[in-house]
């Protein structure tokens, strides 16, 4: 056990890395819900340097003027990168927190403010010295806006002005959710297509992306995972492989329904060129119900997913 699970709560949407034989993991003292009123928790910071065996004792990362909603990290040599968003239901803003000895210490940097309640994102990727992150400016009421991407080409020590990567258009001009992969010069950025204006219908085709083949310089036009029109894909977790290869996993149907889903998954093997046909990677909706997908992780021979409500996980995987 590395935490009382009464007390400390792993960071939603991507707590926990690894880096060689380095274990790094963030936890929050309180719940991390989706939920606006919850506000921010403060972040708590561990690490392990023989593959999970023993862990450090808690590091805190954050103060009283930036609690954070939801997390993710990641991490390269002695570089360790946190990003989270503080008082989402009010009016975010971005924060990024930097350790440059492996996390025996961290500073802080407010990236972005004044994004609106519901603005912001917590998406970190880490590609050697290139650091990616993305997130929304609320638009059109609260939520989503257009997908917002800043870069640093020196370990985090200084940022990118933003640029516009998601769509704008007559269908959807906001985004959420948005997951960044790096690897190898390769940025993959998958985003959840919402309608024009809070309240609108979805879109018939959820998932949009984009792919940088230049380190975050340039991106490709925003295009949309195909297939499955009609059908709501939504929470998505993304992977990026070697040669070109992208996953994506998602929950395959409304998640504010009653009727249970299955985690769908599609795979490029060529940075979203094609795609093949749609698979359910976990489907239980007969035995245990819905299956609403957590992680994800592949190298270039099979992919792991970790799917379904607390409680009731599931475990499957697939060699490529």
């Amino acid at each position: 056990m590395i935490a009382s699970a009464a007390g400390n709560f792993p960071a939603m949407y991507g707590g926990l890395t690894a880096d060689g034989d380095n274990v790094f993991l963030v936890t929050a003292p309180d719940d991390m819900s989706s939920s606006a009123s919850v506000g921010g928790r403060q972040l708590d910071f561990r690490k392990s340097t023989d593959n999970g065996l023993t862990w450090s004792a808690p590091l805190r990362i954050t103060g009283a003027s930036n609690p954070i909603f939801r997390a993710r990290i990641a991490a390269s040599g002695q570089f360790v990168h946190v990003a989270g968003v503080s008082n989402p239901e009010t009016n975010a803003s971005l924060w990024y927190f930097r350790s440059t000895n492996g996390g025996t210490s961290f500073a802080s940097t407010q990236l972005a403010m004044n994004l609106g309640a519901y603005g912001g994102g917590q998406t970190v990727a880490v590609d050697g010295a290139t650091v990616h992150i993305a997130y929304t400016q609320a638009m059109n009421g609260v939520g989503a806006g257009p997908t917002l991407y800043v870069r640093s080409t020196d370990n985090g020590a200084t940022w990118s002005s933003p640029v516009t990567i998601g769509e704008s258009s007559m269908q959807s001009s906001r985004q959420a959710r948005v997951q960044l992969a790096a690897q190898g010069g390769r940025v993959f950025a998958c985003w959840q297509r919402e309608g024009s204006f809070t309240g609108a219908p979805v879109p018939a085709d959820r998932l949009g992306y984009a792919v940088s083949l230049n380190g975050g310089i340039t991106w490709s036009t925003p295009a949309i995972v195909p297939g499955d029109t009609g059908i709501d894909r939504n929470h998505h977790q993304i992977w990026m492989g070697p040669n070109g290869a992208l996953h994506v996993l998602w929950r395959h149907g409304d998640s504010g329904d009653a009727t249970p889903d299955a985690a769908g998954y599609r795979f490029s093997p060529d940075n979203g060129a094609s795609w093949r046909s749609t698979e359910f990677a976990v489907d239980t909706r007969t035995t245990v119900g819905s299956n609403h997908p957590w992680n994800m992780v592949a190298d270039g021979n099979a992919v792991h997913v970790l799917v379904g409500p607390s409680g009731t996980m599931r475990y499957a995987f697939k060699r490529l």
